[in-house]
């Protein structure tokens, strides 16, 4: 971790609450039925089965990387099992999505940056029936997460491939998205840029998660800005991951949790 997640991480430590901290109903329900939900669903144990697969994976591929590049990664020629180290979602960050996607219940998703397809497959194990468009901008790493989604039979999911930049306009002009997850490239410049755009839709996102929110000061610049913005009624800092609701009749709240 750097000295900036290292102080961000010491400071929500000792700021973040939990249920007895939280006094509206809607967070109140969210935290206790699926932020902190302990059941063990019967996909997790599939789904980190193949994630072993790909940690053992020692073949080599040439990544084209678009986004603002890795903490731990420098060289573009990498091994199946490196990417899978440094850039999956941990189980217990992916299986939070899951509960927290299994709780809201959208009608479709978006997710920018899917790497080997780990959490795409989570999400759509959470929402069998419901549409999934990921985008990943390397073809290799895009290859990978295809065979992930056939080996774990996810129908529902369908694949972009390139530069966010160029395939989200389109995207977005094409269908309206309840849930985002971005988790693509992590800088302000492109965080903003990417929430400006979604919430350009006709119908913007009732839910937008930002992964990584204290991976950088332009980082978490972007999640401070946003959760700034009148456009969101409601923030839930979980120092993995900041989500971001849009709740007509709200008053705005935001909260930092324990989870």
């Amino acid at each position: 971790m750097s000295f900036h997640q290292i102080k961000s991480y010491l400071k929500h430590a000792t700021s973040a609450v939990n249920a007895h901290g939280i006094h509206s109903p809607f967070v109140f329900d969210l935290y206790n039925e699926a932020l902190r939900d302990d059941r063990q669903y019967y996909i997790f144990e599939e789904i980190e089965a193949y994630r072993a697969k790909l940690l053992k994976d020692r073949s080599s591929i040439h990544v084209t990387d678009l986004g603002a590049g890795s903490h731990k990664m420098k060289s573009a020629k990498r091994t199946i099992s490196r990417i899978a180290q440094t850039s999956l979602q941990k189980a217990k960050q992916a299986q939070l999505l899951f509960r927290l996607a299994l709780w809201l219940k959208p009608k479709s998703v978006l997710e920018l940056g899917c790497s080997l397809g780990i959490t795409t497959s989570y999400l759509a194990a959470a929402l069998p029936k419901t549409p999934i468009t990921t985008v990943e901008g390397c073809p290799k790493i895009a290859s990978v997460a295809r065979s992930t989604f056939d080996k774990l039979g996810r129908k529902n999911i369908t694949q972009e491939v390139g530069n966010f930049d160029d395939i989200l306009p389109r995207l977005i002009q094409q269908s309206q998205y309840d849930f985002v997850f971005l988790d693509g490239n992590h800088s302000y410049d492109a965080t903003m840029r990417y929430v400006n755009l979604l919430l350009s839709q006709n119908t913007p996102p009732s839910v937008i998660v930002l992964d990584d929110i204290y991976w950088s000061k332009g980082m978490t610049r972007a999640w401070k800005e946003t959760i700034a913005r009148p456009d969101f009624q409601l923030s839930i800092d979980l120092f993995d991951f900041g989500i971001l609701f849009r709740k007509k009749g709200m008053e705005k709240q935001d909260f930092r949790l324990k989870v």
